[in-house]
């Protein structure tokens, strides 16, 4: 028996961790099976292997979508001035995100039409500034 995985349908996923020291970060990823929980716990265990604790964390969306690396890259595009830098080099570390308005950011990634995603998505750096700041407002 032959198993393969589609790579024309997955789950986007975001997760709110919420570290000891540190303010709240969001994990921005892909997984093109139903197992988001087990991929949440693979987070989890590479951030204990690094620090010594386990942050509270929240699986705040699980999307099933059409083109779920399209749209991880969209997403991280967008957030790319936000991006989480740290000498932590676990398991997903390039998609963690910090000063992300939540709230903002799961209603656009709920309500965003996937059928734009059949083309690359070709934006403007002015129009990722104007996204950016409407999902990381200055505080």
């Amino acid at each position: 028996m032959t198993f393969f995985t589609r790579q024309d349908k997955g789950r986007l996923y975001v997760l709110r961790i919420e570290p000891v020291d540190l303010p709240v970060i969001h994990k921005i990823g892909i997984c093109l099976t139903n197992r988001t929980t087990d991929r949440m716990l693979e987070i989890l265990r590479g951030w204990f292997n690094s620090f010594r604790e386990v942050p509270r964390t929240k699986m705040r969306l699980n999307l099933e979508c059409s083109h779920p690396r399209e749209m991880e890259k969209l997403i991280h595009r967008v957030l790319e001035k936000s991006r989480w830098k740290t000498d932590y080099k676990g398991t997903g570390h390039t998609e963690m995100f910090h000063g992300v308005n939540e709230e903002r950011l799961l209603h656009f990634l709920r309500n965003f039409d996937q059928r734009k995603l059949e083309d690359p998505v070709d934006l403007q750096d002015d129009e990722y500034e104007d996204l950016w700041v409407l999902l990381c407002p200055p505080r």
